[in-house]
């Protein structure tokens, strides 16, 4: 079923509401939606031959003011040639001056770049994950990826069978320092819910899948989702909290859930000041900094948003500078929203439809909007951002975005995050951008896609499953409301 249309307009800080005639709308361009590029569409991890399944980036934000970008690549020879049918990963970092600078995502034990098939059990694993320090002037990071160390060479096989024995896929983690020469390893690399125990991990998988963040006070989380049954039976978020300056242990493995049950993750894991947050199949999970469980949260109790299973689809967000989260998702009219919850009180602050009417004349015949996986990011401001993918002109899903400031109060109308994107005046051009993820501060906005897209340099589509980045300026950094029209 159609609504009416009604949308807002801000001009000189005043918000004002113009009925629109029910018709499809476009979403605007980001130069239409007022904001600054300062990075266009660049393809970075560039390879001639097609991306594994499920590789889609991640993202984050040095407290040096570098922006950080992983995902997924295919192994090389010695030569520098693609290797079909492996999987690894790779990190850019961005300067502040636009400058892209690429790197493989992890090194081995003798500290040199690892290059080749980092997993064989299963080349088109779930993606790698980057979190970085984000507090002022912070330049270290983790990378974690689904794969199977124990089997190579490179990393000391030996190691990997005693006290613990390893036999499948693990979330394998490593810690670095950003240099100016580049990433300088500090630990290697290890899994790190068990590493160094006793046990065995008895043919049960440990995967990203979960997350890992930096906390405010500069140690980090890592929350795989853990289907060995050392910690507890099942599918679950379980964690383990690391040094941030050494990576050692801090905390044994334990429960990611306040229930203590065995509830599935995807991403999902967030820090805001004083501690950080897991959502777990709905179940919204507050801890401080040391590991101790704050609050146990049900999203049916403070949001309209509707799944409460893994959720793919839904993301949380959190900043170590605010105690607020941000639970963006969609609602039972399959509208995009985002909830803004207290992390210390438990407390609804606020929830806002994102996506605006206009989209209810793109349902399908069975009442869906055309959305998928909606995420989030917030700075240390508040201010919040939305990205989702929608198919709105030909067969392929464009990659969309949305800012709010801290009140939820729209800044930006819905904008076609990248110039590559499908358009109901020149059609369906083939473009596919999916599963993206976004991270931002007070300055600049990172945002990452994959899929295939018109290459920025030649115009002709790229292989499979490539990513995409752009970077644009946070508008909340020059006023707080910018003045933007309907196009």
């Amino acid at each position: 079923m159609c609504k009416p249309i009604c949308s807002l307009l801000a001009v000189g800080g005043m918000m004002m509401i113009l009925s629109m005639p029910l018709a499809a709308q476009e979403p605007v361009t980001v130069e239409a939606a007022g904001l600054k590029v300062i990075l266009p569409d660049t393809w970075i991890f560039k390879t001639d031959i097609d991306h594994g399944d499920y590789w889609e980036p991640t993202t984050d934000v040095f407290g040096d003011g570098t922006l950080a970008v992983c995902a997924g690549v295919p192994g090389e020879d010695p030569s520098g040639m693609a290797l079909p049918g492996t999987m690894n990963a790779k990190v850019a970092f961005i300067s502040p001056d636009g400058t892209v600078r690429e790197y493989w995502g992890f090194y081995d034990d003798a500290g040199n770049p690892y290059i080749d098939n980092f997993n064989t059990k299963r080349q088109t694993g779930n993606p790698p994950r980057i979190a970085c320090d984000r507090r002022p002037g912070g330049v270290r990071y983790i990378v974690g990826q689904e794969a199977t160390p124990w089997e190579f060479t490179e990393f000391t096989p030996d190691r990997w069978t005693s006290p613990f024995l390893y036999d499948e896929r693990v979330s394998a983690v490593q810690l670095f320092e950003k240099t100016a020469a580049g990433p300088k390893p500090i630990i290697d690399v290890i899994e790190p819910l068990y590493y160094g125990t006793e046990g065995a991990q008895g043919g049960g998988h440990m995967r990203f899948g979960g997350d890992l963040v930096f906390l405010s006070n500069g140690n980090f989380v890592v929350v795989p989702e853990d289907r060995t049954g050392n910690t507890v039976g099942g599918n679950a978020a379980v964690a383990a909290i690391y040094n941030g300056e050494t990576g050692e242990r801090i905390t044994p493995a334990f429960v990611g859930t306040g229930s203590g049950r065995n509830r599935e993750i995807w991403s999902n894991v967030v820090a805001f000041k004083g501690g950080f947050m897991i959502r777990a199949s709905g179940e919204l999970t507050t801890f401080d900094n040391s590991g101790n469980v704050l609050l146990s949260l049900l999203q049916t109790d403070l949001s309209s948003v509707t799944d409460v299973g893994r959720a793919d689809d839904t993301r949380i967000a959190g900043n170590i500078n605010h105690e607020f989260i941000y639970l963006a998702g969609e609602n039972a009219d399959t509208e995009i929203i985002v909830t803004k919850i207290n992390a210390v009180t438990g407390e609804l602050v606020k929830e806002v439809v994102v996506t605006e009417e206009y989209f209810f004349d793109f349902m399908d015949a069975n009442g869906q909007l055309p959305f998928s996986r909606e995420n989030s990011a917030t700075d240390e401001n508040g201010n919040v951002i939305i990205t989702w993918d929608a198919t709105l002109y030909g067969s392929n899903p464009d990659a969309l975005a949305r800012i709010f400031n801290s009140d939820l109060e729209p800044l930006t109308p819905t904008f076609y995050v990248f110039n590559n994107h499908n358009s109901g005046a020149e059609g369906d051009k083939g473009i596919y951008l999916h599963e993206g993820d976004v991270a931002m501060d007070g300055n600049r906005i990172v945002i990452s896609f994959n899929g295939t897209f018109l290459d920025p340099a030649t115009g002709n589509p790229t292989p499979k499953e490539h990513t995409l980045v752009t970077v644009i300026e946070n508008p909340a950094k020059p006023m707080a409301v910018l003045d933007w029209e309907l196009q």
